[in-house]
This record gives C-alpha cells, structure tokens and sequence, in this order.
C-alpha cells in the first residue's frame, strides 16, 4: 500500500467526527464522549486531541480521569494499524462510513488486504462494486495498466453478467465491456493486452472456454451447466418404469364416487403416462391448462402406491399452492435439501442422496442453474423427477434458462398441456393472457373513475396520460380498492416493467408506504436513507442470502415483525421461512414491496394485479413481460396507462435472451462430456486469492467446548473477551457476519492466537 504522507486531518462534518471516535479504534471513548468532545470543539476535535490535548480541560463536566483516559486512548490508538489505514482511505478520498467499514470487515489485515489485492473487496464487502474498488486502488498506487487491474475487471464483469442471468459471455462481448469499464479520461486500454489476459486466465483454468462460438464462463458456472448435462444425460439412460399399473389404478377410479378419468383430457392422461413412465419428464402450459389438477391425480396415485415422495417449489408462496392444490406437504428447494447456513452445504447432495422414489418441481421456470444442479447431486438413481413450468414465463432471476433449454434440447420427454379447461366468463385473465402469448390485443374493460373499479371486469384498464399522472392514478386506485376491505398486504401488488421514474419500483413504493401500512401513534421506525420501515411493512429481499437457515433467496417476500430502534435493527420472517435480523448494514439488501418489478413477480399469485403500462417504457416491453404480468393476477388485473403502449407490448414478441450453453452440452456425445468434466476436476485453482487465516468467535468456541450460555451471559462474554483482546494487542479484532442459531449478527472474529482470551472470559463468566 502506498504510503501518504498527511500533513492535518482530512475534513470532517461533525457527525462523521463523532462517528469516527466511536468506531472503536480509540479505546475509551465512546458514544457519549464522542458527543461531548464534538459538541464542544466542533471540526477543530482531531486536531485538539492530537495537539492541543490540554484544552480538553475546557470541556464541562469532563474530570482528570476522563481526560487522562482520553489522552491515553488517543495516543494508544497510533500504535493501532488500521489508524494510518483509515486517515489515508480519507486523504483519498474514500467516505468516512466506507473506510470504516472496510476495517471493521478485515480488522489488523485491512493494510495487507488494501496492499495486495483492493479488488477483494467487491466481492467481501456488501455495497463496493468495481468502480469504487478501482478508485480507491489507483488511488492507493495500483498500475492503472497492471494484470491485477485488468483481471480484476474481466472477473467483475463475468459476474455481473452471471447476475443479468448469462451463463458465459462471448470473448468478444466480454473484452469489449471490461475495455469501458476500464476506460478513463487519462487511460484507454490495449485490447490486444486484455485478449492476451483472457487466454491467460483459460490456459490456467481460471476461466474456462465452452463450445457455444468464442464463449468465456467463470468455472463454478461451466462446472454446474456440465454437471447438469451429464446428470440429466444419465437419468436419460435409466430404464423407463411401466405403466399398467397407473393404467389399471385409473380404470378403477372410474366409480360413481369419483370418476376420474372421465374429467382427465387425452393430454392430461399422456402427461400422467409420461411421468410415470420416464426417469425425469416436464410438463409445461400456461395457467387453466390443468397442470394443478394432472398434479393432484398424479401424487394420489403415488400415495396408492406407496412411493416415497417428495413436492418442492423454489419458493414458499409455491409451495403453499401445490400444498393446497394436492393435499400434501410441499416445501422449498431449499429446505428439502437442508441448506446448512454458515457451513455453505445443502445436508442432501451426491454422497447423502435423498431415499426418494419421486420428486415434483413446480414453478420450474424460476429455477436457475445452480440450484438444479443441487437438486440433480441430491437425486438417487431409483428417484424420477418431474419439472412442471410455463415456458411461455420470463425466466429465472439467476442464472441460465433451465426449462427453456432442457425443453428446446428435445432430450427430455416433454408434454406442453395446450386447451383450456375454465370457462370464459369465469376466468377472463386466463383467455387474455392466452390472446396476448398469440399476438392479439386482448379486451380489457376501460373505466374512468377510479371509484367504480369494484364495477369492472376482471381485466380492466384506466387511462394514464403521463407517468406523474399515472402514479397519481395508481395511488387513487389502491386507496379506493382498501377503502373496500381488501387486505392489501395479502392480497394486492403492483407490478412495474423498470425500477426507476415517476412509475417505476423506487417512487410508487415511497408513495404506497403510507397507504399500506399507515404510521400509527408512538410507532417505532428505522429510517434509511429516504425509506422508512415499520413493524408490518411488506419487503423483498434483493440478493441472496446464504448464511442464514434456510437461505433467503433474491425475490423472496418478507413482512417485517419487529424492530429495535434503538439497535436500528428490523425482524423479518420470510416466506420461506427464515426469520433473520437486518442492521443499518444489512438494509440495502431489501426494500419495499408494495411495488417489485415483473420479474421479481415470478411464482406469486395475488388477487388484484395493477400494472402502470406507459410508452416511455417502451424499451422495456415485450409480449413476454406483459403475459407474465397477468397471470400473476388471480382475480382482478387492471392496467394503469396508455392504450398505444399496451399495442406496443402485445406486437413485441421478444423472448427473453441469455447466453447459456446447456442445450448445446445435452446433444453432445457424453463420452466428450465425460472427459472434459475430468480434466475440470484435474485442473488445479489458480486464482489469485488471498487464503483467509482461521479465526474463533464466541458462538463457535463455546460450541467446540460443548458449553451452553444465555443470550446474557454471551454479551457479557463478548465485552469481557473484546477488553482482554484490546488490552493485550492495542486494537480490535475483525467483525464480520455470523450465524448464531437462527440469527445472524455482526460479531468479533478473533485469531487463533487469541483463544485463551476467549477461554478466560467463557470460564470467568460461566464458572
């Protein structure tokens, strides 16, 4: 790290002053001190304690131990390596809140870290991404044109394009986006160079090349479409299971109690052969096509035959509904796997398989490349498995495009339920969105008074000349629909095609806070930034979450429970049944969901749908986007907008694009799949990452002496180990998060060296 040479302190606003001296880098001073000294000198604070600390004697109800204290910490607090690190993040210009919270991550190895390799911290950090890590590592004296640089870039954007749901980019694509991001007033960079970096990275297998044209994956991304290949490949080559006994089970079902097969369709008596029959079948077709109800007979005839059976959703809201629909338990992914939270492993995987004869998907078109594959390491070979999904949704917020590419591969015994079995009258959302998918301008029932939206059909759209007066509009109609007894948390959404302008995610849920969930006398509330939370608020999460049991998933809904004002702290209990506390840190992976976009949507269901639909959003719409958007609707879907941009939407048939390679490795022959898997495994890592020294924190060295403590006796635990630790070294350990139980808290993660602090604390505190 280079080393600067500061001549006064940076400047200072007076909260970030006291928000500095109480970060726990000047043992002794804490909050109310802090206060105290900022109160009485103002910005001149710093530059009092370092020299002038005499007129500390100035400061009222400040007595000599205090000072004595004061001055003792300050000059203590030099020998503290993360001082120097700090006071120069600053003359660089890094915030005060990033410097300090990249030294409460990394601890005493904050300069090492900021030496070696800043780009570190886009991937350790929540909230850094590459453009600040590349600013503040120029700054700190990193070559604009060094190897680590351009790696660092050809790595981020790699990842970021794993975010946008591709599986690899083009080497072309891929050096023509790392070449802007790299691209400065002072520095363009040598494309030849950045071409040369990539075939470094593929000779060293840090990257791997696919077959699919000049494509460039991050290897944990090839390694999953891979192994996904040769798992479906080998379900393929399993013996297909006869079907007389369904057959026969269905001819009796035919009494007067339930006849059966009587209501069973031809495509619906194949679709149950199919998945009877084969290994690993799909079913696929939009909503009134009778997938629900081919389930239900399917999993009773399961039952009849003693199978072992198993019915899984990517997220809770569908599993709630194959529940209801079968009668049965269902769960998440997730928790029938057994994600095993801070150890980062699902229980269930390829050397502990499930004891399973069946396994039902549903809502498979949300299922993305990692957790298939997952599913598959989890599966036995006596275990066939049926994936049920529209093809017709947009695809998962993760990576890849599963059903649509295992569908397409034409490998996989497929059956696309096509007729309609609700009538019309009783389900007109179903008929327009089925209008929609062939190219037809569906009829919806135009109103004008937002009062007489009770007395419209179940697809409806009111006018929206502009996106202020939309919003308007959309906030009239939710106050009307909760002025008539609708649970809107439960039962209403809305949907917009983008998150930002007058009617994107970010402004209709700052106007529909207040109408959701109104302010009540003496509520508690945490502010961040412009967005205030309170107890019953309905959320999102934003990013997944892995740590946590089970994980919370990016586009699971939560509602919050609880807040702790006073600790800035929000309880959350998510759909998929995590609970999990969010600190002032943690906010920025959530918001609102009163409004989430189209996407985000996917697997809810919800009684009334509105949907701001406006010709400035006319990049964003496609007949794709627009079909998904009604059938989230189960009761009522009213448009808020233009009629010309609802034409647009209807005429623009763009499915969803994302470069996947899966289709392409399912048709190719399996010894070649075979080989390449093995040289993967062969491969040795060679990234360059710094290996993480062992640490200890309370929670884990009480569980490896076996000792139980309360929630009480760890506090005082922790306070007691923390001043043992800062007397002996002079400074803090990292913090960072940890999974205690169900929760998840910043803690103190200390060396190994320091255990006999920990030990001493545990001892004098529980003996």
């Amino acid at each position: 790290m280079r080393h600067l040479i500061v001549e006064k302190f940076p400047s200072l606003t007076l909260s970030e002053t006291q928000q500095y001296l109480e970060s726990g880098l000047f043992r002794g001073i804490g909050k109310k001190t802090a206060q105290a000294l900022v109160n009485y000198f103002g910005t001149s604070t710093l530059s009092v304690l370092d020299t002038a600390p005499e007129k500390l004697n100035q400061v009222p109800l400040l007595n000599t131990y205090r000072i004595t204290a004061i001055t003792k910490a300050w000059s203590q607090s030099k020998s503290n390596p993360n001082f120097g690190v700090i006071t120069q993040l600053l003359a660089v210009g890094t915030s005060l809140k990033l410097a300090l919270k990249i030294c409460d991550y990394y601890g005493q190895k904050t300069s090492y870290i900021l030496e070696n390799n800043p780009y570190r911290l886009i991937d350790d950090i929540d909230g850094i991404g590459f453009k600040t890590a590349d600013e503040l590592a120029i700054s700190l004296g990193i070559p604009i044109c060094s190897d680590t640089r351009y790696i660092s870039a050809l790595i981020h954007v790699l990842k970021s394009g794993l975010r946008e749901g591709n599986c690899f980019l083009p080497s072309e694509q891929l050096v023509s986006i790392a070449t802007d991001l790299l691209s400065s007033p002072e520095h363009t960079p040598d494309v030849n160079f950045l071409n040369t970096i990539v075939e470094q990275l593929l000779s060293k297998g840090t990257l791997v090349s696919g077959d699919v044209g000049n494509s460039v994956y991050l290897k944990a991304t090839y390694r999953a479409e891979l192994s996904v290949s040769l798992r479906v490949l080998s379900l393929l080559e399993q013996p297909t299971h006869p079907t007389e006994h369904l057959e026969h089970w269905l001819t009796e079902f035919q009494t007067t109690d339930y006849r059966q097969l009587s209501r069973l369709s031809d495509e619906q008596i194949s679709a149950l052969m199919m998945a009877a029959k084969h290994p690993i079948s799909i079913i696929t077709g939009g909503p009134g096509r009778g997938k629900t109800y081919v389930l239900k007979i399917l999993v009773e005839w399961l039952i009849h035959s003693s199978c072992a059976i198993a019915l899984a959703a990517p997220t809770g809201k569908a599993a709630n509904r194959m529940k209801d629909a079968t009668g049965i338990e269902a769960t998440t992914i997730h928790r029938l796997l057994q994600w095993q939270g801070s150890n980062a492993v699902f229980l269930y995987n390829e050397d502990n398989p499930l004891n399973l004869d069946f396994l039902i998907v549903d809502e498979f078109s949300m299922v993305d490349i990692f957790l298939f594959n997952s599913l598959l390491k989890a599966l036995s070979k006596k275990t066939r498995i049926l994936l049920v999904g529209d093809f017709d949704q947009l695809p998962s917020i993760g990576a890849g495009m599963v059903l649509r590419d295992l569908i397409v591969s034409e490998l996989v015994p497929t059956m696309r339920l096509q007729t309609i079995y609700r009538q019309k009258q009783d389900s007109p959302i179903i008929y327009a969105a089925n209008d929609v998918n062939s190219g037809i301008i569906p009829a919806l029932h135009n109103f004008n008074q937002v009062s007489d939206w009770m007395d419209v059909g179940d697809c409806a759209m009111i006018q929206g000349t502009n996106p202020q007066a939309t919003a308007k509009t959309i906030v009239e109609l939710v106050k009307a629909i909760s002025q008539s007894n609708v649970d809107l948390n439960q039962q209403l959404i809305i949907l917009a095609p983008q998150k930002q302008g007058d009617c994107g995610v970010h402004n209709l849920n700052r106007l529909l806070a207040p109408i959701f969930n109104p302010k009540k006398e003496n509520q508690l509330e945490v502010v961040s930034g412009s967005v205030i939370y309170r107890v019953g608020d309905r959320v999102i999460q934003l990013k997944n979450r892995y740590e946590t049991v089970p994980p919370v998933m990016n586009g699971e809904m939560g509602r919050v429970i609880a807040i702790d004002a006073s600790k800035e702290m929000l309880t959350i209990d998510w759909e998929g049944g995590a609970r999990v506390d969010y600190y002032r840190g943690d906010l920025e992976q959530i918001m609102h969901s009163f409004c989430i976009t189209c996407h985000k949507s996917q697997g809810s269901e919800f009684q009334y749908v509105i949907f701001p639909l406006l010709t400035s959003n006319s990049r964003m719409l496609t007949r794709q986007l627009l079909y998904t958007t009604m059938t989230r609707a189960v009761g009522t879907f009213i448009v808020v907008g233009q009629h010309e941009a609802l034409k647009i939407a209807v005429a623009t048939d763009k499915p969803a694009q994302r470069f996947t390679g899966l289709t392409n490795l399912l048709i190719s022959p399996v010894e070649q799949l075979r080989e390449i898997w093995q040289s993967l495994s062969n491969t040795r890592k060679t990234t360059c990452t710094t290996t993480s020294s062992p640490t200890v924190t309370v929670a884990s060295r009480l569980q490896q002496r076996q000792l139980t403590a309360t929630h009480g006796q760890m506090t005082t635990i922790g306070s007691l180990a923390l001043q043992m630790y800062e007397s002996k070294y002079g400074y803090r350990p990292s913090k960072q998060p940890e999974l205690v139980g169900k929760f998840r808290f910043n803690t103190y993660h200390y060396e190994t060296t320091a255990i006999d602090e920990i030990d001493s604390a545990i001892d004098a505190v529980l003996r």
